[in-house]
């Protein structure tokens, strides 16, 4: 769901909230290998006709509803940040953009992974990117 909270000085201010959740039973009431639990995230973003700003937290809950040989998962919370600029007045189609995922280097495992017991999410990423269209 998202929503426009209010304009400013032709800046845009909208809020976003998502949540899934899936529970999962087979035949025999047993529950089934590698469901996701409940997940939140919420986010603020400002939107103007050179930048755009975002901020969100996602929130995965612990999954302890596990089937044979799985193992429970913790939960965890990342924060992501974001803006992204637009330079050229002209060229609406080339932005800058700056972004950082996992701002508090957590540790952070999907429960629906093969690999979740082996290998976490990427921690901490900070990135510069250039995109631009011709």
């Amino acid at each position: 769901m998202s929503a426009k909270l209010f304009e400013v000085g032709g800046t845009r201010i909208n809020a976003d909230l998502l949540g899934d959740y899936v529970r999962a039973t087979i035949i025999d009431r047993a529950p089934v290998p590698r469901i996701p639990p409940l997940r939140l995230l919420g986010g603020l973003e400002a939107q103007g006709d050179k930048f755009t700003a975002r901020a969100e937290v996602e929130r995965v809950f612990k999954q302890d509803r596990i089937a044979d040989f799985e193992t429970p998962t913790p939960g965890y919370t990342l924060v992501n940040a974001s803006v992204s600029l637009k330079p050229f007045a002209n060229n609406s189609r080339t932005s800058l953009l700056f972004s950082a995922n996992n701002i508090f280097d957590v540790v952070a495992r999907r429960h629906s992974s093969f690999l979740k017991d082996f290998a976490p999410l990427a921690g901490r990423d900070i990135r510069v990117s250039l995109r631009f269209g011709l």
